[in-house]
């Protein structure tokens, strides 16, 4: 793994350079963090078409100047992202959609913390909580860090984890779900059948509220209830599920026009076990 993440980290030094070429001196985009819980603006402008990358102002890692981007590489297509500060926090958020053509084990978001002179500060990655994600599904992901001294902004990097898939785990992320937002108490609310048929393991759920283009405002992170006294999501049970909003973008939720629940099971299938 960790020869993996260093690798993911010298392709982001290596797109640094190539870019050289394409950045604008000085020029700096709300996308880039300087978001924070009373921005007027409920999201940046941070929405990406199928295979564009956003670029966000020059800056520059290891003494030599590269372009901020926001980029998801290896066939994820970026679909929205903001970057919110709030109470010596840093938020960055990312919903990617995975468009291989196959299951990938992760996704995995690679950031670069930049200063107001664009010279890198520090370099961190963090993953989904999802696992052997199937073609065509949304994914989101969320970091939490301490601002950094000098902070002034993020490179970003989306990659796929690996197509070697986690034996075993059959994925199932077509429950349905009800959603339900309260901003009084900030908290989203929701629900997921599992119609599987199977018993589920390592269950994931996560709130993406976005705004009426399509904005990413906030990802929340959710706890369930109603496994068995095994931790299993047995067929046609109901689970209940609650995300408390720790970070979002703008200065309240009255922008928020979706909400969106993800959730994931896996049917614990092992090798030595006959179809």
């Amino acid at each position: 793994m960790l020869k993996r993440l260093l690798g993911y980290i010298a392709l982001l030094v290596l797109l640094s350079l190539v870019l050289i070429a394409c950045g604008g001196k000085d020029k700096k985009d709300d996308g880039g963090g300087d978001n924070n819980a009373n921005d007027s603006t409920p999201a940046p402008e941070g929405t990406s078409p199928a295979g564009d990358d956003v670029l966000l102002g020059d800056a520059e890692i290891s003494g030599y100047p590269m372009t901020r981007l926001v980029r998801a590489a290896q066939d994820l297509t970026l679909i929205s992202y903001t970057v919110v500060q709030k109470d010596g926090y840093l938020y960055p958020m990312y919903l990617v959609r995975n468009d291989t053509g196959a299951v990938i084990e992760n996704v995995s978001a690679i950031v670069t913390f930049l200063d107001a002179k664009n010279l890198r500060i520090t370099d961190d990655s963090f993953v989904s909580a999802y696992v052997n994600i199937p073609p065509d599904h949304l994914v989101p992901l969320m970091g939490s860090y301490p601002v950094p001294v000098d902070y002034d902004g993020l490179a970003t990097i989306l990659v796929p984890e690996s197509k070697e898939t986690f034996d075993g785990y059959d994925p199932y992320f077509d429950a349905p779900v009800t959603t339900e937002l309260r901003p009084d108490t900030l908290e989203a609310h929701g629900t997921a059948t599992n119609n599987s048929g199977k018993a589920l393991v390592q269950i994931a759920a996560t709130f993406v509220l976005s705004d009426a283009a399509g904005n990413l405002i906030a990802v929340v992170p959710a706890v369930v209830t109603g496994l068995d006294e095994n931790g299993l999501w047995q067929p046609d049970t109901a689970l209940d599920i609650v995300g408390p909003i720790t970070a979002f973008a703008g200065d309240s939720l009255t922008n928020v026009a979706k909400t969106d629940l993800i959730v994931a099971g896996y049917e614990r299938n092992p090798p030595s076990r006959q179809p």
